[in-house]
């Protein structure tokens, strides 16, 4: 989801009207393109990708109006949104799925997650769970001038950056966190190539496999 923001630039680069004599949009479109398409989505109530095209419309140009505008809106919106975010995450969520995990031991047996902080369990020889961390919720700080950032990134005390991803799939809840940054600095991504595959039959039986770390929600 981090990189929703560069598929807005390339989308825009090819759709807006600049385009058709070559030349890359200037930011006075730039700031209009992306405006709209945040009011768009607010009206939709859409918050995720209304602060996305907000985010997008001030990341060149600070000075227009337009891109004042969308600042303050997402001064606005941003707690809000981080609120009802930390809503969805709530509950306690046992792993289900081991996958890509570039730092061994950082994905516990469970994960609880309240309303100000997130406790990871790890699994007991006696049937007992222990807490082996504890974090508070703490967002990272709005950067207006990052390309990529995301709204709901967590910074952890010793210096990690985690998401953690709600998806439905075959009618189940699923969390994803992943750490998007390491204590050591580092930054870690899966280049999924399964798209790529010829084979149609062969690409579509590889891409029902999980590929992220998963947890579902204890009954």
């Amino acid at each position: 989801m981090k990189y929703f923001y560069l598929l807005i630039i390339f989308a825009l680069l090819f759709s807006c009207n600049s385009m058709k004599s070559g030349s890359v949009p200037n930011s006075e479109e730039w700031v209009d393109v992306n405006y709209s398409k945040g009011v768009k989505f607010l009206n939709k109530r859409n918050l995720n990708k209304a602060l996305k095209y907000f985010h997008s419309a001030q990341l060149f140009d600070s000075t227009s109006s337009k891109s004042k505008k969308s600042k303050e809106i997402i001064d606005s919106l941003l707690p809000m949104y981080r609120k009802d975010k930390t809503k969805r995450l709530s509950g306690r969520w046992k792993l289900k799925e081991l996958n890509f995990n570039p730092y061994p031991g950082s994905f516990s047996d469970i994960i609880e997650i309240t309303d100000s902080l997130i406790k990871f369990y790890q699994y007991k020889s006696d049937s007992k769970f222990e807490l082996v961390r504890k974090e508070r919720i703490k967002y990272s700080k709005y950067n207006s001038k990052d390309i990529l950032f995301d709204p709901y990134s967590l910074e952890f005390e010793n210096g990690e950056i985690w998401l953690f991803e709600i998806e439905r799939k075959l009618f189940k809840n699923k969390l994803y966190p992943t750490i998007e940054k390491g204590s050591d600095g580092y930054h870690h991504h899966v280049i999924d190539e399964r798209s790529l595959i010829i084979n149609r039959k062969a690409r579509r039986k590889t891409l029902k496999e999980e590929t992220y770390t998963f947890y579902v929600k204890e009954k």
